[in-house]
């Protein structure tokens, strides 16, 4: 029943790790959107599929068997890709003690919802769990883990290794997703490069994808399962946080969705919205002598760092970086600005940095802070002023 749905599977040689192929191409930056999706649009059907999947899933297999069985697994993802694309899925109140255990499956992290339509959804995990078992000859069991603006993701336990499988919501697919760095294209060329760019205990691994073509909804993303058992330790946290930071002193890439859905065990498990700090190298090493400066507000020598790299490349991206950092976009609406310091913890030091490369605070220190109603806003701006 299940496993006749996929057609054209003539034995094709898996070449998905040719020399000059896609998954090598994405290794090398993070690429603009219009760049990612016009290098993304012109490639064959063999070239949409990237990486590899985990040995532990084709250890056993005998080696020249495993390009084919390789290339029938991500077909297979494929599939259950474009058909979770089409299902118009809803997540229902249905507590997880109703003493129906066929549904546990569907239930992911909060328990007390369900995943509708159910018996659409335990169909297509036993397909996916019917067809992986058969290539791969393991036990197989799928479930649902969770969903977001742009996608779902699975939970699939098989053998000794457990994966996370995402697949993509037709907004996923959409344009607008590509622009805010979400979505099937972005995501995945983002996991390609963070995976070679970050440690690993940074992000979740990264094991193979499907690149959709335009019009299609068979995009997929697989990457190792994190349990979240170890959350609560304090390394987890503070590697968590050290990547939420959006500031430019932190580093070259930074995370313009950060919230605790998005980590477990201190790693990055959803690759959307990610960027550069800066688009030119020279900008962050001009920003990495800046911003010490600007967090001890010595004036002087931030005076002296603009009459010295005024000419050099990368200065005015810098001094773009910084300047809304320093909240000049906010520099004539108080309580904005307030808000503004409140989430990037600007101190009176370093607003006296800020002073110093040329942002003018005159409108907000004549402002009278006590028509501002909210008291956190205002005794920031009395503190800061």
């Amino acid at each position: 029943m299940f496993v006749n749905r996929i057609q054209n599977t003539e034995p094709v040689l898996f070449k998905g790790n040719s020399k000059h192929n896609t998954y090598h191409h994405l290794k090398k930056s993070l690429y603009d959107t219009e760049v990612l999706l016009s290098d993304m649009s012109n490639l064959k059907e063999n070239e949409r599929y990237i990486g590899a999947l985990p040995v532990e899933w084709t250890k056993s297999l005998k080696k020249d068997e495993i390009g084919e069985k390789t290339k029938q697994v991500y077909e297979i993802l494929s599939d259950f890709a474009d058909s979770a694309s089409n299902i118009k899925t809803s997540m229902v109140l249905h507590p997880l003690d109703d003493g129906d255990d066929k549904y546990k499956k569907l239930h992911g992290k909060y328990k007390d919802y369900i995943l509708e339509p159910k018996d659409v959804w335990l169909d297509e995990f036993m397909y996916l769990e019917e067809n992986l078992s058969r290539i791969l000859d393991k036990d197989c069991e799928v479930s649902y883990l969770s969903s977001g603006s742009y996608g779902l993701v699975f939970k699939i336990e098989m053998g000794d290794k457990t994966c996370a499988l995402k697949t993509y919501s037709s907004d996923g697919y959409s344009k607008s997703a590509d622009i805010t760095g979400h979505g099937a294209v972005s995501e995945i060329a983002n996991a390609v490069y963070l995976n070679k760019t970050l440690k690993p205990s940074q992000c979740s691994k990264f094991y193979c994808a499907k690149i959709p073509a335009e019009y299609e909804k068979d995009g997929f993303l697989l990457t190792n399962f994190e349990d979240g058992l170890k959350d609560g330790t304090l390394a987890s946290r503070q590697r968590m946080e050290w990547f939420m930071q959006d500031r430019p002193y932190w580093g070259r890439i930074t995370f313009y969705d950060a919230h605790d859905d998005n980590f477990s065990n201190g790693k990055l498990i959803d690759y959307g919205a990610v960027g550069y700090t800066f688009k030119d190298r020279e900008a962050l090493k001009l920003a990495k002598e800046l911003f010490p400066l600007i967090m001890k507000g010595e004036e002087d020598k931030i005076t002296e760092f603009k009459e010295k790299y005024k000419d050099s490349p990368g200065f005015d991206e810098c001094m773009i970086k910084a300047g809304y950092f320093g909240g000049e976009i906010y520099s004539r609406r108080p309580a904005y600005f307030a808000e503004h310091c409140i989430e990037y913890k600007i101190t009176p030091q370093m607003l006296r940095g800020f002073e110093a490369l040329g942002i003018d605070y005159s409108k907000i220190k004549e402002s009278n802070f006590a028509l501002i109603k909210d008291n956190e806003l205002r005794e920031k701006l009395e503190e800061l002023f």
